[in-house]
Parts: C-alpha cells; structure tokens; sequence
C-alpha cells in the first residue's frame, strides 16, 4: 500500500534526473551552436516562457498589486543598474567569458 503511494513521487524523481541529466550535453552543443552568453540568454528566455504557462495553466497568473509594483520595480530592472549588479560590469564579464571559451578548444 505505501509503494503505491509512493509511485507518483518516485515517477517525479526519475522525471527529475533524466532532465537534469540531458541539461549538460544540451549545453554542451547549444554552447558550440552560439556564443555562451546569448545561449544563457536564451535559456532564461526558455525558463520564463515555461514558468508562465506553468503558473497559467494552473490558474494563477496575475499582474502584481499596485503595492508590489515597487517592489518589482526594485528587484527587476532597478537593481541591474545597481553598483552590486554584475549587469554594470558587463563589458569585464563578457570578456572573460569570451577568453575562457577560447581556452577551451
């Protein structure tokens, strides 16, 4: 009786490590296909569009209250011009990243 219970749970896990398994050989050749940091911008783009749908298709996706507006404003867009951001370094960023993928072959 507790191993039927169980299943969906076990099912999940199993989902769960083939997906985080496939990521490293789908970074891999998505690295060799486009530069790595246009391949993270379009993994976040990817991560996004698939949390909304999840949230929509649960029913609940709504636009922030007028009182947490300030709080998007400063957790999005205010702080990647931040002095703490690594967004306002990103000229050093990317040539390090650019250095390192030359390293690498």
């Amino acid at each position: 009786m507790k191993a039927a219970a169980d299943a969906p749970g076990r099912s999940l896990l199993v989902l769960l490590v083939m997906v985080w398994g496939a990521s490293w050989p789908a970074v891999k050749i998505g690295v060799s296909a486009m530069p790595p940091v246009w391949f993270a911008c379009v993994r976040y783009f990817v991560a996004t569009v698939c949390a909304f749908g999840f949230v929509a298709v649960r029913g609940e996706l709504r636009r922030p209250s007028p009182s947490d507006w300030r709080l998007v404003a400063v957790s999005g867009p205010g702080r990647c011009w931040s002095p703490s951001c690594s967004c306002c370094r990103w000229p050093h960023s990317l040539r390090e990243l650019g250095h390192a993928s030359l390293c690498e072959q």
